[in-house]
């Protein structure tokens, strides 16, 4: 019985029927809220790796 699911996967089939269509971030899922604050500091910073990496390096530089 190769074709049978573990628990796991079927929690993660679950989980990933839940949060489609919503936005995501490579693996990570996110807010409507946090995916447009997302968007509008792409625009600012040139894309939305720019802007996750300046928003590193201000917490980085903040300690």
């Amino acid at each position: 019985m190769a074709d049978k699911l573990t628990p796991q996967q079927l929690a993660n089939k679950r989980q990933n029927e839940k949060r489609k269509g919503q936005p995501r971030l490579g693996g990570m899922p996110l807010t409507q809220d946090e995916y447009d604050l997302l968007d509008k500091l792409a625009a600012e910073y040139g894309g939305k790796k720019a802007a996750i990496v300046a928003g590193l390096k201000l917490l980085d530089s903040s300690d």
